[in-house]
């Protein structure tokens, strides 16, 4: 049996380059590509994948709710948020809402396959700047980011906002 992935980016020089990479590590891999979030559910159809590379920021998506939706269709995927996102702000928010890992886009191609194979192998990923946000997280039963205490809705206005678009 092969690895089945799908990867959900809006940029295709993205998913042509992990493709590449994914393909020159694991011989028997089959790739799914999707550029928008609707086509994660539509391929979602009749493809049993095991993992999901997922953008934070693609197109139909751009919450953590794509994970709810995403469960709905195959419970047992595991979904890699893969993101330029900067991992301290939202890689626990997205792994609290059920994704089994977030790797940057910044990876290294040894740490990508590391995800790979980390997911196939326990079902779940995590860097160790994540491992240790989590673990100071116990330690100090507080959130490490005021950030993730703001719900989707107040990330998202306040993502407008700093693209320079107000309430006008």
């Amino acid at each position: 049996m092969g690895i089945k992935i799908i990867l959900a980016d809006d940029h295709s020089v993205v998913r042509q380059g992990v493709s590449l990479i994914l393909k020159s590590h694991f011989r028997d891999i089959e790739i799914k590509n999707a550029s928008e979030f609707h086509e994660v559910i539509s391929i979602m159809q009749d493809f049993n994948a095991q993992i999901i590379f997922l953008d934070i920021n693609i197109s139909g998506g751009n919450s953590t709710l794509m994970i709810e939706k995403i469960r709905k269709y195959n419970s047992k995927i595991s979904i890699l948020m893969f993101s330029a996102y900067e991992e301290d702000s939202y890689a626990l928010r997205y792994i609290h809402a059920g994704a089994k890992g977030f790797l940057s886009k910044e990876a290294s191609e040894e740490e990508m396959v590391e995800a790979v194979n980390s997911l196939l192998k326990t079902g779940k990923y995590f860097s160790s700047r994540t491992k240790e946000k989590m673990l100071d997280r116990i330690l100090q039963n507080t959130p490490m980011n005021p950030v993730e205490l703001l719900s989707d809705r107040e990330i998202e206005v306040a993502e407008l906002l700093a693209k320079g678009l107000g309430n006008i």
